[in-house]
């Protein structure tokens, strides 16, 4: 095909429920030259049967013992073909024109990533509950900054940088997209499409793990800091500590976890 290839990246634990929404997302693109790759991270339920019961030969699946979802990403990664890559979580769907509308904003060598708005919809997405639309193209500090305006989830479209090897750090179990952001930033220029690009399930069966999780995981980031390809100046890092802080304390206070609120605030850590 005369299309650019481009890998679309799915982890996948026990998400049977919406796996299959998913996948025929991914069969309804406008740009038909991908592949989608599937990684069953050990799921005990028919999410396994499910991946595999698709016939299109565009779709790989791969299996490996539960390692989490840096891991899963990971095997993906080491085997992706694309010339650009992208990221779709297994609960989530893509609009038929996702992949089209990012990859026609690499308009110059210098853009590496391309980003776009993300409609936020409840749980059989009947519903549109609110939307995020990328408001900034100084992706580097705005990362650290936790500024919000070019940061939502895996929704960023990637030049596959020849030469580059890409991969999560696996010890994160949250916030591993922010930081793999992070770590390739250096490589390009950021852009925004005006269109949208992820219908993404707001789900109700987040636990409390996942909370403590994440602030675990904004403590992680931040001693990783200094060893980016473009390390941020003092500022940015003071930036980040407060912002961190201040959202997980009002999280942790939202959940009633008043002394985890007070012990992150002060300390960074629970």
């Amino acid at each position: 095909m005369s299309e650019p290839l481009v890998s679309i990246v799915m982890p996948v634990f026990n998400a049977e429920r919406f796996l299959t929404e998913a996948i025929e997302s991914v069969l309804r693109q406008h740009h038909k030259n991908w592949e989608l790759i599937i990684v069953d991270d050990g799921s005990t339920d028919a999410s396994l049967e499910i991946a595999r019961s698709f016939s299109d030969q565009r779709i790989h699946v791969l299996t490996q013992a539960n390692k989490g979802v840096s891991s899963a990403r990971n095997a993906a990664l080491k085997v992706m073909r694309g010339e650009y890559f992208c990221f779709l979580d297994a609960d989530d769907v893509l609009p038929p024109m996702s992949v089209h509308e990012r990859l026609k904003c690499f308009t110059s060598e210098t853009i590496c990533f391309v980003d776009g708005t993300v409609e936020i919809r409840n749980t059989d997405l009947t519903q549109e509950l609110g939307s995020w639309r990328p408001a900034g193209t100084e992706h580097v500090a705005s990362l650290v900054r936790l500024d919000g305006k070019c940061f939502f989830g895996p929704t960023w479209m990637i030049k596959n940088v020849p030469g580059t090897s890409y991969s999560f750090d696996e010890e994160l179990t949250h916030g591993e997209e922010l930081f793999f952001y992070m770590s390739y930033a250096h490589l390009g220029s950021y852009a925004v499409s005006p269109a949208v690009v992820l219908h993404y399930r707001r789900r109700r069966d987040s636990s409390m793990s996942n909370l403590f999780g994440l602030a675990r995981g904004y403590s992680r980031i931040a001693t990783r800091l200094d060893g980016l390809a473009i390390r941020p100046s003092n500022g940015d890092r003071i930036i980040f500590a407060l912002r961190s802080r201040k959202m997980m304390c009002l999280s942790f206070l939202r959940a009633g976890k008043v002394g985890a609120a007070v012990m992150y605030l002060f300390t960074g850590r629970v």
